[in-house]
């Protein structure tokens, strides 16, 4: 015994029928200190093993499984062959079988020895699947079975089970009808949820549509208020930009008319000293008044210069493109001199150009660009400063650049210079004509293109005028 008082043992005792034979049993013997006393009990191994035997049939006969695929357990006696090789433990549906030994050369109605077949598989792997003819439960007939037979070492047992293939088949086919049935259903269902839902989202659709509908008239109606306030404020621009326009106008006179009327009037007080001098005689009066009508005809010019242009007719008209380039250069040349900017004329590089136009609205258009970048020259006080006007012809129209190394234009900005009212000028400056404005006279009224992009020191605006 152990410490505990209490132990476990296993001896060979005699059976009290038997006393020929000693048997393995397992014996638990326990102190019983009150009165000093061993008290001991013992059960035969062979015993608790044909009870657990017992049980485990027990349990295996009240599993609930089909007829056709039940469980049977057989106790082999030699798995080294012999004629009567198993005893039957368990069939369900042949209890007159149970008890009873199996002939182990046994054929199925094909001829196959499939309990020989069986025996070798298991003697080799323990284990194995054989496919046999066999009477099925409540037929006369045999049929093709497939069963697995397994055998348990300890006890010698054989457990085995099986299925018939034409149970398969016929589960295969309850199988299919019950999945077509259950796909049909659900079909069905799912082309009613279809429906279901096709009208509401009809109804949606519908309800959309009204509240769309409303909602392009609201807009439609403010579309039309929208177009007409931005005609008015496009009309009060243009009158902006021509009241502008016409300061530059007499910027521009102002410029041109100095140095002759510097001239006449040096010419005037030479004339008065040399007469108070005593010195004006004939010849000299006559150089000073020649120069005076020379300079008079002069202004004159310049005058009738501004005067065409203002009064140009904005009609369509077959001009010489560069005739109206040069008409351009002469109002803003002046302003250039005196600004100390040189005007790079290329214009007569190729042959004259003939264009049907609205003549004064390109003419507007050109000087516009000139003094833009005039004024961005004079801002940056630019040295050595030049602005070039060039002509490209090219199939059936015609290019018409002005550039400048005035410094370029803000990356930031470039894609806005066209937008209505965008000006980087301070409000002193005025607008001008503006670019936005040069572009609704290039593109609704000349239908042609304008762009902008910057260049190596400066800024290209290009038009494309159709021919």
């Amino acid at each position: 015994m152990s410490s505990n008082k209490i132990g476990f043992t296993k001896i060979y005792f005699t059976k009290p029928d038997n006393k020929n034979i000693e048997y393995p049993k397992i014996v638990c013997i326990s102190k019983f200190e009150p009165l000093n006393m061993i008290i001991g009990t013992g059960e035969y191994l062979d015993i608790v093993e044909k009870e657990i035997q017992r049980y485990v049939i027990d349990r295996f006969l009240n599993l609930k499984i089909n007829k056709n695929r039940y469980l049977f357990i057989l106790d082999l006696h030699n798995i080294n062959g012999g004629k009567d090789f198993a005893t039957v433990l368990l069939n369900p549906n042949r209890k007159d079988v149970i008890g009873k030994s199996i002939d182990s050369y046994k054929s199925d109605s094909q001829g196959e020895l499939y309990r020989e077949k069986y025996l070798k598989g298991l003697r080799e792997n323990g284990e194995c699947f054989i496919k046999y003819w066999y009477k099925k439960p409540n037929f006369k007939t045999k049929h093709l079975k497939m069963s697995y037979f397994y055998l348990q070492k300890d006890w010698n047992w054989i457990i085995a089970s099986g299925f018939y293939f034409d149970d398969i088949e016929n589960q295969i086919v309850q199988a299919e009808k019950e999945f077509n049935l259950h796909t049909n259903k659900i079909i069905y269902r799912t082309i009613i949820l279809v429906m279901l839902f096709s009208l509401i989202v009809i109804v949606i659709a519908i309800l959309v549509s009204l509240e769309i509908d409303k909602t392009i008239k609201r807009y439609a109606d403010e579309l039309v208020q929208f177009k007409d306030t931005q005609r008015k404020q496009e009309n009060l621009i243009i009158e902006q930009s021509k009241n502008a326009q016409m300061g530059e106008m007499i910027g521009n006179i102002a410029h041109q008319w100095r140095q002759p009327l510097s001239i006449i009037s040096t010419s005037a007080s030479g004339m008065q000293l040399e007469q108070s001098m005593g010195f004006l005689g004939d010849k000299e009066f006559k150089n000073y008044t020649d120069g005076i009508i020379n300079q008079t005809e002069y202004l004159s010019n310049i005058i009738d210069t501004f005067r065409d242009y203002i009064k140009e007719k904005k009609e369509l008209k077959e001009v010489i493109l560069q005739d109206r380039l040069k008409s351009a250069i002469k109002i803003t040349e002046a302003s250039l001199k005196n600004n100390y900017i040189n005007l790079i004329d290329n214009c007569d590089d190729i042959e004259p150009i003939k264009l049907t136009i609205v003549i004064g609205e390109l003419s507007q258009v050109i000087i516009n660009l000139i003094n833009n970048s005039k004024d961005i020259l004079i801002e940056n006080d630019i040295e050595n400063r030049y602005i070039k006007l060039d002509i490209i012809k090219e199939k059936n129209f015609v290019k018409i650049s002005i550039s400048d190394n005035g410094g370029g234009i803000d990356k930031e900005i470039l894609s806005q210079i066209f937008d209505p009212y965008f000006t980087t000028k301070h409000q002193s400056q005025g607008t001008g004509l503006g670019l936005y404005m040069c572009k609704e006279i290039i593109e609704k009224h000349l239908k042609g293109t304008i762009t902008a992009k910057n260049i190596k020191n400066g800024a290209k605006f290009t038009i494309k005028l159709s021919l």
